[in-house]
């Protein structure tokens, strides 16, 4: 198993003996057991006995603080009504932003918030106005930096 921070550069993080040429199915696990903070990419690497390698395709992951995924946007695809952020894995003192922008990179929503209970806290996003189409929501502290895409139909 490989993983990447940028899905080009990949390190090696573990090998898993294969079962040699078969034709039945054979289910292999592992786990990361020190996963990178933000996004990660991570491949298998297959290498057959005569030496050809091959890679399966990239699987996408996302981790916060704690291991907790960073933030949820809901519903998705929206109608702009009723449309939310639930943030993750804040500690309890941090200060984040949350922005909603066009893939023109026009903002059209930002809010700046704090940390303060120990339940996640949810922003609701006033997309009302907004004309059909994909935004990007931004949630920015510290070091860190997390996108994802909304549709609004």
């Amino acid at each position: 198993m490989q993983r990447s921070a940028d899905a080009h550069e990949f390190q090696s993080l573990l090998d898993v003996p294969g079962n040699g040429t078969t034709s039945s199915p054979h289910r292999y696990v592992a786990t990361d057991s020190a996963p990178m903070e933000g996004v990660s990419y991570y491949r298998l690497k297959q290498t057959d006995f005569d030496g050809n390698v091959s890679f399966s395709g990239l699987a996408k992951v996302e981790v916060g603080h704690n291991g907790q995924a960073t933030f949820e946007v809901y519903p998705n695809p929206t109608d702009g009504t009723g449309t939310f952020a639930k943030l993750f894995g804040m500690g309890p003192d941090d200060v984040v932003e949350v922005s909603v922008i066009d893939l023109l990179g026009i903002r059209h929503f930002s809010t700046t918030l704090t940390s303060g209970g120990t339940s996640p806290p949810i922003v609701a996003l006033p997309l009302q106005q907004l004309p059909k189409g994909v935004y990007i929501v931004t949630v920015t502290g510290g070091k860190r930096s997390y996108s994802k895409r909304l549709l609004v139909k």
